[in-house]
């Protein structure tokens, strides 16, 4: 099942829990920002009998492809995701070795252990235990309309990435994410720099792409702002 919605510039298309978002700038310079993976996160406990605290399955961050006349991708998932990314980039009519750009929102397994795909790339950030040596490490590069957002909390380095067009589009790794705003417990175990750099995205995003979850705009949006701002 397939539904379109509409909004100015702005296309949806939402299938099996992808989204697809459409940025028409102008004719020569339009972007697609295509969530390839939308990130899991599925927390299941102890297990009983050893000294594991939590066991997490499935995990994997969220793999977002900015396409246009460079192919950045944002993150690229965990162990085991290996195939699915490889065959959603076919339907982009792309392979790894079409991408020009990674960007690591931070160096966690479950954002950039796929690094090793995509050979042909400049890595921001990431250089993960595969192959340390192998691609292009860059601190920044200049792209029109993409800003790279210092946002540390979750990890001491992380960064968020700021498309800003019709609407300004925040993909935030693990800077923020609805299940820890959602849970009052769980944000008060935040440090001051995540609590504060989750408001600081919430406040100007109207639609965030977290690495774990769905996507948050409109009345989900609002809601979780609301949320953040009743916390002390």
């Amino acid at each position: 099942m397939k539904q379109s919605f509409e909004s100015n510039s702005l296309h949806i298309v939402k299938e099996r829990a992808r989204y697809f978002f459409i940025i028409d700038k102008d004719v020569d310079r339009s972007m697609e920002i295509i969530v390839l993976i939308e990130g899991v996160h599925n927390d299941r406990g102890p297990i009983k009998g050893t000294t594991i605290v939590n066991s997490i399955d499935p995990m994997c961050s969220s793999v977002t492809l900015l396409k246009g006349k460079k192919n950045i991708l944002i993150d690229t998932g965990y162990r085991g995701y290996e195939d699915e990314i490889i065959a959603r980039l076919k339907e982009e009519k792309l392979t790894p070795a079409d991408i020009d750009v990674v960007v690591n929102t931070h160096s966690h397994l479950d954002h950039c252990y796929n690094n090793h795909l995509f050979t042909n790339a400049k890595v921001i950030y990431g250089r993960n235990v595969l192959s340390p040596k192998k691609w292009d490490v860059v601190s920044a590069i200049t792209i029109p309309g993409i800003n790279i957002m210092e946002t540390p909390g979750h990890f001491p380095d992380h960064r968020s990435i700021l498309v800003k067009s019709d609407q300004t589009y925040i993909i935030a790794g693990d800077a923020l994410r609805e299940d820890i705003v959602r849970n009052q417990a769980l944000w008060k175990t935040m440090n001051d720099e995540y609590t504060m750099n989750a408001k600081r995205i919430i406040a100007v995003a109207d639609v965030i792409i977290p690495g774990h979850g769905r996507i948050i705009q409109g009345e989900l949006l609002e809601e979780l702002r609301r949320i953040i701002a009743s916390r002390q």
